[in-house]
């Protein structure tokens, strides 16, 4: 009786260990969760600042082909 009383007691043990591991698992993974959250809303901001910064530089070469068909002109006459 005493060996089932102590196999008993172990499995009580390894349960609890394993319920501590799932509790740290799960931490983890919720903050792993947590940071790709993140990382995505940041990629989603760079994506839009790429957007603005493209928008920017197509305005500035028209410009700029604007300008240069200007002086051109200019300089023909």
């Amino acid at each position: 009786m005493a060996v089932g009383i102590h196999a008993v007691d172990a499995a009580g043990e390894s349960f609890e260990e394993i319920s501590t591991a799932v509790k740290s698992v799960t931490a983890l993974i919720e903050e792993v969760s947590s940071a790709v959250q993140h990382m995505a809303t940041g990629t989603e901001q760079l994506v839009k600042s790429i957007d603005v910064i493209t928008e920017h530089a197509e305005t500035a070469a028209s410009s700029t082909q604007t300008v240069s068909a200007a002086t051109e002109e200019h300089l023909a006459c």
